[in-house]
């Protein structure tokens, strides 16, 4: 799996591929999103996501962004106006263009990957460590697969971990590739 890859290898995986399975949560907030991408541009990582990570991003982007308080982020979240949803299409397209064709995961919800998910991980977010589960399934002995999301305590890290699988904040993540002290990320 190694579609993407830096030719000199990732900092968390030094010679090999770093993947990152990126949550919705972690791609919404705009700053937040841009710093991912922008470390994806400069070959620090390969990001992955799903078709679901996609629909939860769609659904709550306007609500997130647009919305000032509780009450308007929940009454955007039920209607969102035509341009809030074009904002989140584009925001999508642009990160679909950052990754390439090979940023979806697929097969994360064949029951071998979903019954490899540990029982401690929330139902609604389990989609999340099986599609973790099929890019660990693909990858290298070398390389380090991880979960960005801004959701750990619905995750079991603790149980994810035994199957190779770190799950850490968006800036957790960002931090811990920072601290290489890999030149690409010198800002």
């Amino acid at each position: 799996m190694t579609a993407g890859a830096s030719p000199a290898g990732h900092p968390l995986s030094p010679g090999a591929t770093t993947w990152a399975i990126l949550d919705a949560n972690a791609i919404i907030p705009p700053r937040l999103g841009d710093m991912l991408f922008d470390m994806n541009e400069m070959g620090l990582y390969s990001p992955r996501w799903t078709a679901d990570i996609e629909r939860e991003f769609l659904d709550n982007f306007p609500a997130v962004v647009f919305g000032r308080t509780k009450s308007e982020r929940k009454a955007i979240k039920k209607n969102p106006s035509p341009a809030q949803v074009q904002a989140a299409r584009g925001r999508l397209a642009a990160f679909r263009s950052s990754a390439g064709p090979e940023h979806e995961v697929v097969g994360y919800r064949l029951p071998r990957h979903v019954s490899r998910v540990p029982p401690g991980v929330d139902p609604k977010d389990a989609h999340v460590i099986a599609a973790a589960i099929v890019v660990k399934a693909y990858a290298e002995p070398t390389d380090k697969v991880c979960v960005v999301s801004a959701n750990g305590a619905h995750l079991d890290k603790g149980e994810v971990a035994k199957l190779g699988i770190e799950v850490l904040s968006p800036g957790h993540f960002i931090d811990e590739v920072a601290k290489t002290g890999d030149p690409r990320f010198e800002m």
